[in-house]
């Protein structure tokens, strides 16, 4: 059989077990478990041990372009954030923000959930997958099948939401999936920066636009500004997404 169908057939195994212990923590059947973000951790253990030779080693060398990438992954997603929040304080078009001041008296403990929740996240989704893809194709289409595979993991999260906002968000991780990958570049997909724009990301959603209460149009003006922004950035690195690379 053809090494990418293999491969290909191995990954879909792992996208699997994600999703099987994400239903699990749900269902409080993991009881010691608090957070789904755990379960591509979870599921990239349980692949290891199917397939011992799949094992990828989880970069976090520190020097001063990981420095400077780990700033660029805090800010980043924070104008992700930020820009719709000025948006539509601007225009008053919704109501649903959240308080800030309030939500700052809450940020240490969701800082620290987030940044732990985040490791077991992107050691399954950008560390694991997101490394094994860019060996079989070009940074873009790797980058964007794990942030369509990362949104619809989401799914039985926000399943009452709505198709439209489902739809939406999925297309807003496609995006940020491949954000991620431009300032990852060079690093070998290194956790530190992974973790800290995934955590950047979620604290900032939290602080700023509720996500527990967000609406269409709120998601809506975060997609669009995700949208020019990953244009933009593609537009400067298409050379880099469209070349096809071996992270070793």
């Amino acid at each position: 059989m053809n090494q990418k169908i293999i491969v290909s057939i191995q990954l879909a195994l792992f996208v699997f077990f994600a999703v099987f212990f994400e239903l699990l923590i749900l269902n409080n059947v993991l009881i010691v478990i608090t957070s789904i973000q755990f379960a591509p951790l979870l599921a990239y253990i349980l692949f290891i041990l199917f397939f011992k030779n799949k094992a990828v080693q989880i970069i976090f060398d520190l020097n001063k372009k990981i420095v400077y990438k780990s700033i660029l992954a805090i800010i980043v997603p924070a104008l992700l954030m930020g820009i719709p929040y000025l948006i539509i304080k601007i225009t008053g078009i919704v109501v649903s923000l959240n308080t800030i001041n309030q939500n700052l008296s809450m940020i240490y403990p969701m800082l620290l959930a987030q940044l732990l929740g985040s490791i077991g996240e992107e050691i399954g989704w950008r560390s694991f997958l997101q490394t094994t893809l860019e060996k079989m194709m070009p940074v873009l289409f790797s980058s964007i099948i794990v942030g369509m595979i990362w949104g619809l993991w989401h799914i039985p999260v926000h399943s009452s939401a709505g198709i439209i906002v489902m739809i939406t968000f999925i297309l807003m991780t496609i995006m940020f999936s491949i954000i991620m990958a431009i300032i990852l570049k060079d690093t070998k997909n290194n956790i530190i920066i992974s973790v800290l724009m995934h955590t950047s990301f979620n604290v900032s959603a939290f602080v700023l636009l509720n996500p527990s209460v967000i609406v269409k149009e709120t998601l809506s003006i975060i997609a669009l500004v995700m949208l020019i922004i990953t244009i933009i950035m593609v537009l400067k690195e298409k050379e880099y997404l469209l070349k096809q690379k071996n992270c070793a």
